[in-house]
């Protein structure tokens, strides 16, 4: 599938569904009409599947993502999402919502506060910090429905549009 005609889909079916929580502007596409306290929020399940297919993409294996039997001996207890892929959340936010499209991360900071379990529902929210010419400061978090905090840090973006 044409990647342009998958995202138009994508972001279609998302706001359909209700998978996508914007609290200013559904897109920025201008650095002029970006404010400081301004936020965007994306929501995803992760699945087995999900987990999977990144798994191939990166030839990341390691078992603490994908055997109950290995993980039960951990304090896991049972497979976790890959920390780079719930940041992919993030990014999905700060590349399609806040700021948008033409949007290049220069600099992150991220901290891994508690594991992610496969099927649990997580909501990545970023919120702009400063604005100084075309570069945008943000924080970030990813936390899920109970609450609980994943990942949370600190970005520096460029725009290029």
């Amino acid at each position: 599938m044409n990647c342009k005609l998958f995202f138009a889909n994508y972001l279609s079916k998302s706001l359909l569904f209700g998978n996508i929580h914007n609290n200013n502007y559904w897109l920025v596409r201008r650095l002029g009409s970006l404010s400081v306290g301004q936020s965007a929020q994306l929501s995803k399940v992760f699945t087995e599947a999900d987990v999977c297919e990144f798994g191939k993409l990166t030839g990341d294996y390691n078992p603490i993502h994908f055997d109950y039997k290995y993980c039960s001996k951990t304090k896991f207890c049972k497979p976790v999402v890959h920390g780079s892929l719930t940041n992919g959340l993030v990014g999905a936010v700060m590349g399609t919502l806040l700021p948008g499209p033409g949007t290049v991360v220069v600099q992150q900071t991220i901290n891994y506060t508690k594991p992610l379990y496969i099927g649990e529902e997580v909501c990545a929210e970023v919120i702009v910090t400063d604005i100084k010419k075309k570069f945008i400061d943000c924080r970030f978090s990813c936390k899920t429905n109970d609450g609980k905090t994943v990942i949370e840090g600190t970005a520096k973006l460029i725009m290029f549009s």
